[in-house]
C-alpha cells in the first residue's frame, strides 16, 4: 500500500504539471456561405491584410466618384457626415464576395456603397505565413453629403 501511495506522489506531479501547449491556429477562421472551395477557409486576421489595388490609389475616392448622391437624398438623407461599414471577403485571386453592412444608416448608403464595391475586382489578397489567403474584409468609409 506504501508502494502504491510512493508511485502516485512521484508520478501525479509529472501530468498535472506537464508543460505542453496545444494552439490552434485556425481559431480566427470562419466558413461564408459563398465560398466554393471546401479546402480553404477565410481567415478574420492576416499578417497583411488585403488591399485595394484599383485605377484609383485610394479607395475612399474611388467609392466617392461613383457614388450617387441623388439617390441617397431622394431617400431622405439630410446634409452631414455620414460613416459607412461594409465587410466583405476578398479571395486569393483579388475577387470579392459575400458583401454586409456593419452600419446602419439607412437612407440607402450601405446598399450603394456595396454596389460599388461589388464593381471594383481589383484587390491584393490578405498574406499569411508568406501566402495568398482568402480573408474579410472590414472598409469605413465617410461620406459627406
Amino acid at each position: 500500500m506504501k508502494t502504491v501511495i510512493i508511485l502516485l506522489l512521484l508520478f501525479l506531479p509529472i501530468f498535472s504539471f506537464c508543460q505542453i501547449v496545444l494552439t490552434n491556429e485556425k481559431e480566427n477562421i470562419k466558413k461564408p456561405a459563398c465560398f466554393f472551395d471546401d479546402d480553404d477557409l477565410v481567415y478574420t486576421k492576416t499578417q497583411i491584410p488585403a488591399t485595394f489595388i484599383g485605377p484609383e490609389v485610394d479607395l475612399k475616392k474611388f467609392i466617392l466618384t461613383r457614388l450617387d448622391s441623388s439617390l441617397i437624398r431622394k431617400n431622405g438623407a439630410k446634409r452631414k457626415k455620414y460613416i459607412v461599414t461594409i465587410r466583405f471577403i476578398v479571395f486569393k485571386d483579388g475577387s470579392t464576395c459575400d458583401f454586409a453592412a456593419e452600419s446602419k444608416n439607412r437612407y440607402g448608403l450601405e446598399q450603394e456603397v456595396i454596389r460599388i464595391l461589388k464593381t471594383s475586382s481589383q484587390w491584393s489578397p490578405a498574406i499569411q505565413n508568406g501566402i495568398f489567403v482568402p480573408s474579410y474584409t472590414h472598409q469605413t468609409i465617410e461620406i459627406k453629403l
